[in-house]
């Protein structure tokens, strides 16, 4: 997409470029270049207080939105070193680079961000500004590695370094490597960060507890007997349930803790023992939280009714996991999708077509948009659909387009399913067949038919049978002599709808009066009603 941008200059020259949103700020910089002759390295391209620096950045994003930018031309000494060090991939140049350079914050962020090593050519000055060097290490925390003493010292820095990467903590001092508050903001960050601390904190329980629950793998440098702890054990798993790959086989096989770890995490019973695997009540509280934990279950239990509908219960997919002999079970099968709906999509057994359809209107019949989970066959069996409609007329839009284009189905929903004409595609509402099959059910369908079908005669005369239907009605009807002729035989009552002239019109007058002899009010030497005001008198006037 092209897009026009005015460049705006500090001397107050303008300059109108067109570009790509699908360009990079690299490429912006070149057009302007070519337009202002003003280097690439050079320009400030800047929106209010925000500079575009990101070279790589496409225009849709850097632009967001604005058409006008504005150029601030660099000190070409600056521009120079800014390039200079945006290609130096070792961090040596700043070595090079006279004090004012090794102390300009632009020039100093781009080489600390490419190179670490290159802070140890910075000004003491601006290594001392914590506010400057803190975002840096918080980028970059290599920076710690190759920086003065002080710097590892300083808890602040560390602190930005380690909420970044955990393992910066390896460049920490000694001092801060006894801060258990910054280890534990390491862990937080990267497990691995342990392996930098001291030793002492893997044995240490109450430690370790801080740190399992706020990264649960910092269980892995957990010493053997802090890693039996039950407490511990949990509260890693609760963080992380992988975790539970480092919790000892001895609290495994503790049918107590088993209770508790099930719950949180279905690949506890995966680890644990046959004999725990074939405890029911294990299994059951291990299935009511994590339906598809039935897959590490026993083959007694796969097989056993109960335990399987509770998996299912909680996730459909469980039932893929049941033994053969519930499979061919067919008011398991039943049960199973009355409890979850879901499981219809993973019945996916040998069955005839039969039972299968059968199944499938069993869920439909049960519940909302079950036919969500049928398989697209069954989405394209009439009698599948006609069940689901008659429980939920929105499950039509479910069915198979197949189904959805055929004329003479959708009129038999109509009929068989009592559904509205609304919830049919919008090309079956402008189908006359349809359209008049529908007002035959429901007269007020008449709103959802397309305009012109409003505006058909034959169908109009079908729909004003209901009450419901006269306000749909095309109003340009209600001035045609034949059409109200034809419509007061129906109901006399029509008559105030129709045009003044066509209700002083006799043998209309008559044929209404003998429809419905309360209908002479409407008559034009009457009254002189509009056919709104008409509308709600016939609206409100009592039925007798």
């Amino acid at each position: 997409m092209a897009v026009s941008l005015r460049i705006h200059q500090l001397s107050g020259v303008v300059t109108t470029v067109n570009v790509e949103l699908s360009w990079t700020v690299k490429k912006l910089k070149e057009v302007v270049e070519v337009a202002t002759s003003i280097p690439g390295i050079e320009q400030r391209l800047v929106d209010n207080c925000r500079e575009l620096s990101k070279s790589k950045e496409l225009l849709e994003k850097a632009l967001g939105g604005c058409t006008s930018l504005t150029l601030i031309r660099r000190d070409p000494v600056q521009a120079q070193w800014l390039d200079i060090v945006d290609k130096d991939y070792k961090g040596a140049s700043l070595s090079r680079a006279p004090p004012e350079i090794r102390g300009d914050p632009e020039i100093v962020s781009v080489a600390l961000r490419l190179r670490a090593n290159a802070v140890t050519y910075v000004t003491p000055m601006l290594l001392e500004d914590r506010k400057f060097m803190k975002p840096l290490i918080a980028e970059n925390p290599r920076i710690l590695a190759f920086s003065p003493r002080w710097m590892t010292e300083d808890r602040e820095l560390v602190l930005s370094a380690v909420q970044t990467n955990g393992c910066a903590i390896q460049f920490a001092s000694k001092t801060c490597m006894a801060d258990k508050e910054l280890i534990l903001h390491a862990v937080q960050s990267d497990e691995e960060a342990l392996k930098y601390a001291p030793f002492q904190y893997w044995a240490d329980a109450t430690f370790m507890l801080e740190a399992v629950q706020k990264n649960g793998m910092a269980l892995s440098f957990a010493s053997h007997e802090v890693r039996q702890d039950k407490n511990i054990a949990l509260a890693a798993i609760t963080q992380n349930e992988e975790a539970i790959t480092f919790v000892p086989d001895e609290l495994l096989e503790q049918r107590s803790f088993m209770l508790s770890a099930v719950k949180l995490t279905m690949l506890a019973l995966e680890r644990t023992t046959e004999e725990l695997q074939n405890d029911r009540i294990v299994v059951l509280t291990a299935v009511k939280c994590h339906g598809l934990a039935l897959q590490f279950a026993s083959t007694a239990l796969r097989g056993m009714r109960s335990v399987v509908i509770a998996a299912v219960k909680n996730n459909a997919e469980a039932l893929l996991y049941a033994s053969p002999e519930l499979w061919a079970d067919s008011d398991f099968i039943n049960e199973a999708m009355k409890e979850n709906v879901g499981a219809l999509q993973f019945i996916d057994f040998p069955t005839s077509e039969k039972t299968l359809q059968l199944f499938t209107i069993n869920a439909v019949r049960e519940h909302d948009f079950a036919l969500k989970f049928a398989s697209e066959y069954m989405q394209g069996d009439r009698d599948v659909v006609i069940a689901a409609v008659r429980r939920s007329p929105d499950s039509l839009q479910l069915a198979a387009p197949m189904l959805l284009e055929d004329s003479d189905f959708m009129i038999k929903i109509l009929r068989e399913a009592k559904c509205s004409l609304k919830y049919l595609p919008q090309a079956m509402r402008a189908n006359y067949d349809v359209v008049l099959a529908a007002v035959c059910e429901r007269g007020s369908d008449l709103k959802f038919a397309a305009a012109e079908l409003q505006a058909d005669p034959e169908i109009v005369l079908v729909a004003i049978k209901s009450f419901d239907a006269l306000q749909h009605v095309d109003q340009r009807l209600w001035s045609c002599p034949a059409f109200v002729l034809r419509a007061v035989h129906v109901s006399g009552d029509v008559l105030g709808l129709a045009a003044e002239k066509l209700r002083a019109d006799r043998p209309i007058v008559l044929a209404a009066v003998n429809s419905d002899g309360i209908s002479l009010q409407h008559a034009a030497h009457v009254s002189k009603m509009t056919p709104n005001l008409c509308w709600l008198q016939f609206k409100t006037r009592p039925k007798h």
